[in-house]
């Protein structure tokens, strides 16, 4: 989604604040529906929340990367990813 966005001229922080969100609304839903087939435990929860301040001191970091980092720099890096993944799922 990130190349796509960034493709229509998005700035960077919008790019990232529109797969945050995506990514929440996901998660949300996979929440629901992991815990309603008993997949999800209490500890598991549990687990969660304790790894939760790592979750908010990436988010710190990649807001403060995000701001001095040219747009060209993250249209070739999302591209980059992309094609890793891709690869990945091509090769196996």
């Amino acid at each position: 989604m990130g190349p796509y966005l960034t493709g229509l001229g998005l700035s960077n922080a919008a790019v990232v604040a529109t797969g945050a969100g995506a990514l929440f609304t996901s998660n949300c839903l996979k929440v629901v529906s992991y815990w309603s087939i008993g997949f999800l435990t209490w500890p598991m929860v549990w687990l969660s929340l304790l790894a939760s301040p790592l979750l908010y001191l990436g988010s710190w970091l990649g807001w403060r990367l995000n701001a001095y980092l040219p747009s060209r720099w993250f249209a070739l890096a999302l591209i980059a990813i992309s094609a890793a993944g891709s690869l990945k799922l091509l090769l196996g």
